[in-house]
């Protein structure tokens, strides 16, 4: 069941969804305040994107 779930979030929400995080998480990377954020959320995009945890 959990398998379905993931592959079901993967194709309706996961691909769109993961895009702009990685886009919103580059523009924080611009600004040196926001840097380890925008590292931090760069590197959790497969997460996002799998609804993995």
């Amino acid at each position: 069941m959990n398998v379905l779930i993931r592959i079901v979030w993967f194709m309706l929400i996961g691909w769109w969804l993961a895009a702009l995080w990685f886009a919103a998480s580059l523009i924080l990377m611009l600004s040196i305040i926001f840097f380890p954020i925008g590292a931090y959320a760069a590197t959790k995009t497969w997460n996002v994107m799998t609804l993995g945890g």
